[in-house]
């Protein structure tokens, strides 16, 4: 297999991955539409809070790439071992950091100038994607391992199969089914999630 060969194929696979991802906002955008316009402005607002805060942070994690791209190359591998489980500190701490900032989004919100009659809701979609937050990290730091390790097919397997849970979940948390399940609005987007 070339070299052009093999990057086109983990190319391919990571952006597999990457349309995975983008289509939950699509997912949460188009039922939030759906239930109501201020369940879609406020997942304009709750999701740039979180995607703000999430990339930053994840940001932390994946500037490991390189050490661990560098220390397999190199056969080193119980330092790749080692870097990771010092790596799960740093996931524990940008966590708790983010999990802080979610929780008590208010300062952020009015800085914003966040209408008040929407601030509820987002208060209350952050309040559920906060605690989601550590998986979230703890997912990206296997995604950066395993891209570092160069077998990201693994990561996309299970963005694909989240996307596949997540739309339906959607749709029954946020929309609800009449008669049996009632509607969660924005916040079942958050628990799809």
């Amino acid at each position: 297999m070339t070299e052009r060969t093999y990057i086109l194929r983990h190319a391919g696979t990571i952006l597999v991955g990457q349309v995975a991802v983008m289509a939950f906002g699509i997912t949460d955008t188009i039922v939030a539409a759906r239930y109501a316009d201020t369940a879609l402005a406020s997942l304009s607002v709750g999701s740039a809070t979180y995607i703000s805060v999430h990339v930053a942070l994840m940001g932390i994690v994946q500037a490991l790439l390189p050490i661990w791209a560098e220390l397999q190359g190199a056969k080193k591998y119980a330092a790749v071992g080692q870097s990771v489980r010092q790596a799960l500190y740093v996931v524990l701490l940008t966590s708790a950091l983010g999990m802080a900032v979610l929780l008590h989004p208010t300062p952020l919100l009015n800085w914003a100038q966040v209408p008040a009659h929407l601030q509820l809701e987002v208060h209350d979609y952050l309040t559920v994607i906060a605690f989601g937050l550590p998986a979230s990290l703890l997912f990206r730091l296997f995604g950066t391992l395993n891209q570092g390790l160069g077998s990201p097919r693994a990561v996309t397997l299970v963005q694909v199969a989240g996307l596949i849970c997540k739309i339906p979940l959607s749709i029954l948390l946020v929309l609800g089914v009449p008669g049996i399940f009632e509607p969660m609005g924005l916040v079942g987007c958050a628990w799809a999630t």
